[in-house]
């Protein structure tokens, strides 16, 4: 159980504000940072991967930014899916050629989520819609 509760705790995402203040925010819950400098530097982290850093200029308002991993879970499943169909495939068959496709989805994300570390976390500048009047 110990264990469990370890691991759980090192997944949680976190942004770095300005190399100092941290943050831990959850999947669709926004986190309210308030500015008190005129240039904000900004790093989202889960412990193994660092977005690329961000630095903002704060005006007044509010400023709305999404982070993002490059695999996503519909990604995640899709590959899952193709490497269990590839496999079988191969087991019933035999043709080592269904093999190769069976890893290639665990191969290129494996690449992303080793290879790529500096790009698998990125913050994406959301911006507000413009609503339309109905006149």
């Amino acid at each position: 159980m110990r264990h469990r509760h370890v691991l759980l705790r090192l997944l949680k995402l976190r942004i770095v504000v300005n190399d100092h203040d941290i943050y831990e925010f959850k999947e669709k819950v926004p986190v309210l940072i308030s500015c008190s400098q005129p240039v904000t530097k900004l790093i989202v982290t889960n412990g193994f991967h660092f977005s690329r850093v961000v630095t903002i200029k704060c005006n007044s308002g509010i400023h709305f930014y999404e982070v993002e991993s490059l695999i996503d879970n519909i990604q995640l499943l899709t590959g899952l899916f193709l490497t269990v169909m590839f496999f079988t495939i191969f087991i019933l068959t035999g043709i080592r050629f269904f093999m190769f496709f069976a890893n290639l989805p665990i191969l290129i994300m494996l690449y992303m989520f080793y290879i790529k570390r500096r790009d698998f976390m990125q913050v994406h500048v959301l911006l507000p819609e413009k609503k339309k009047t109905v006149s």
